[in-house]
């Protein structure tokens, strides 16, 4: 019988710069495995066994997340940067050029997300995961103390969905007050 080159699960050296670049582009070990068309526990052992893909894998994730970082950071301190204009007459010849100094404040939303990133116990949002756990709780509570077959499982999961928006609105609310 004939072994085929490019089998099933056979790894080739050129697939460490594909690979590479797949994770530059931020995609995960599933959508990796896919471009390959391999399943996920052969993509897993080639990184486990293969030193130098594993490491242009990370390199490019590291690249991407990087890049990523740096953006969000620039955009939550704000950032300035050059436009040029090129002016043009209608036979396409070069007028005049112009650069200005484009200036980007500062987002409130980069900043909470980039201080809840690296802040997380002074920044995160945990809230909602608080009243979220109490209205479980309050639901579960109910169901133990209703064991009438008047109110069913279904009408106490609506119960839950209603406490939980009621919790999002009335704390929406605080946070606007204050």
């Amino acid at each position: 019988m004939k072994k085929h080159a490019g089998r099933i699960g056979y790894y080739r050296p050129e697939y460490k710069e594909q690979a590479y670049k797949l994770a530059l582009l931020g995609a995960t070990i599933k959508e990796m495995s896919a471009f390959f068309g391999v399943d996920t526990s052969i993509f897993e052992y080639w990184l486990r066994h293969n030193e130098e893909f594993r490491l242009r894998v990370d390199q490019g994730r590291v690249e991407a997340d990087s890049r990523v970082a740096f953006a969000l950071y620039r955009r939550a301190v704000g950032f300035a940067y050059t436009e040029k204009f090129t002016a043009r007459n209608k036979h396409g010849e070069v007028t005049r050029v112009e650069e200005t100094e484009k200036l980007i404040p500062p987002d409130v939303t980069a900043c909470l997300r980039w201080l809840a990133l690296r802040r997380k116990h002074d920044w995160a949002d945990t809230t909602k995961i608080d009243i979220r756990h109490q209205a479980i709780l309050d639901v579960r509570t109910m169901q133990g103390q209703l064991s009438s077959p008047d109110i069913s499982t279904e009408e106490l999961k609506l119960a839950l969905k209603l406490a939980l928006v009621e919790a999002q609105t009335a704390m929406t609310n605080n946070h606007q007050e204050n």
